[in-house]
């Protein structure tokens, strides 16, 4: 275990596309809530986890993080405003130096695997931050709502979660642009300057539940 390093999962959103009265991260897949299947796997690989939720579903946040360490945070309403409010959790953790390296993580992607976060968190510590995913010719719209833009170094990349940063200089980038708000981390980090990023080759079964058929 990773006991300076952080993940934040944000679970605060509507699920617009995926449809229906509850959000998605609260469905069932294979028999584990979606939102449960990442905590399954960050648990033992970092020493801190924050879940970012809104308050209405705390009902069904409860039993899924009561056996396990988190902290949580409220969800802003969008999701940079849930990233900077689970940023804010760890706040004093990461200026005591408690916290070196803070992973954001979209719970809706619940195939995340430790070994790519692994991979991610081992690139951040030598260079500054990673991201996963892979190049890309041009821009295309992913259908599950992956980000896609110019990585420095890299080109046109298609990038997933979780993103890992340096935490002092995530916190930096954030508290520099409170204002500003992106499609994901990197693009904040990338606007601020001081943090060069690499792109982590990913896998496709690291996808994003985006629709109901993704469940099944």
């Amino acid at each position: 275990m990773d006991q300076r390093a952080a993940v934040i999962i944000l679970a605060g959103g509507s699920g617009t596309r995926f449809g229906g009265p509850v959000n998605k991260v609260y469905r069932s897949l294979d028999g584990r809530p979606v939102l449960q299947w990442s905590l399954d796997t960050f648990a033992p690989l970092v020493g801190h986890l924050v879940v970012v939720a809104r308050p209405d579903d705390a009902d069904l946040l409860g039993p899924i993080v009561a056996g396990y360490d988190v902290s949580l945070a409220e969800g802003g309403s969008t999701r940079t405003g849930s990233e900077r409010a689970g940023l804010e959790t760890l706040r004093s953790r990461i200026e005591s130096g408690e916290v070196d390296l803070v992973a954001i993580h979209d719970g809706a992607r619940p195939f995340v695997t430790a070994a790519l976060t692994a991979d991610l968190i081992d690139a951040a510590r030598r260079v500054g931050g990673a991201v996963p995913g892979w190049a890309t010719a041009d821009r295309p719209e992913a259908a599950d709502g992956s980000a896609g833009y110019e990585l420095p170094g890299f080109g046109h990349v298609t990038v997933q979660t979780p993103q890992v940063f340096r935490a002092r200089e995530l916190l930096a980038a954030y508290d520099a642009l409170p204002e500003y708000e992106a499609a994901d981390t990197a693009l904040i980090v990338q606007r601020h300057g001081r943090v060069t990023t690499v792109l982590v080759p990913s896998d496709p079964v690291n996808r994003k539940v985006t629709f109901p058929g993704d469940l099944g």
